[in-house]
């Protein structure tokens, strides 16, 4: 719910306790499938209840003085979201591909899941940042 939303938010900002971070926090809604097969409750809400929750979360943390941004997909941006009212926020797009096929603005691509780094023995996601520093030209 939104209610949810702002209490995750506040939840961060709690945490964080002023912390600075050099990148923005992220608003990751995903989908629960449990062990037996059933779904989370998350599952039959409307596009428009999804994008609240996502505004609620973003609008919270960018009170607090902290950047916000949306970690989605592909689908989600087609199905889950309307990505016209969220485009305040920047958006983290995932998909696994030699070229992204979401033609909206987008700050961050992970393009693999099976990414290698020394000293993980698992593969990662991998990512690609577009987001300027505010030290760096």
């Amino acid at each position: 719910s939104e209610k949810e939303a702002y209490e995750e938010a506040k939840h961060v900002i709690d945490v964080l306790d002023g912390r600075h971070l050099d990148l923005p926090i992220a608003y990751d809604f995903e989908e629960t499938y449990f062990s037996d097969g059933s779904i989370s409750r998350m599952h039959d809400m409307s596009k428009q209840d999804r994008t609240k929750m996502a505004l609620t979360f973003c609008q919270e943390i960018n009170k607090n003085n902290m950047d916000a941004v949306i970690y989605t997909n592909l689908d989600w941006t087609e199905n889950y979201y309307d990505m016209d009212k969220l485009k305040k926020y920047p958006v983290w797009f995932a998909q696994y591909a030699d070229t992204p096929e979401y033609e909206g603005p987008f700050v961050m691509w992970q393009y693999t899941d099976t990414g290698a780094v020394n000293g993980i023995e698992h593969p990662v996601d991998l990512d690609i940042m577009f987001i300027r520093k505010n030290n760096q030209n």
